[in-house]
């Protein structure tokens, strides 16, 4: 029985590490609050305000989260990922003006804005 829990405990991790989540967050014409819900990566859901006219896109899998969000009336949206850095502006692709970010699954590889 003991081999039986070994060999099920080791399958788990690679189950959940090929679940992926993208989510989207649509632009309102006034300030909204938006929540994450727990997943792969995001532990403990939490509570955000979303400006107006600001969309936002998310991916998670148990590695990382890769966000991109934008304002449908600006010129670039922005991208960063759960390794580090700084966010950034995505200049390759344009602002979505119907929902201001500008890819809705970011890649977690990528700097949130592909």
């Amino acid at each position: 029985m003991k081999t039986i829990v070994k060999i099920a405990g080791i399958g788990v991790p690679l189950v959940l590490s090929g679940i992926v989540q993208a989510v989207t967050f649509a632009p309102a014409t006034t300030p909204q609050n938006a929540s994450a819900g727990t997943g792969a990566y995001i532990t403990n859901g939490f509570n955000f305000g979303l400006s107006a006219n600001v969309g936002l896109a998310y991916t998670e899998n148990i590695s990382g989260v890769a966000i991109n969000a934008g304002n449908t009336k600006g010129k670039n949206s922005f991208g960063i990922n759960s390794t580090g850095g700084a966010v950034g502006a995505c200049t390759a692709a344009a602002v979505s003006t119907a929902n201001g970010y500008s890819i809705s699954a970011p890649s977690i590889t990528g700097n949130g804005c592909t």
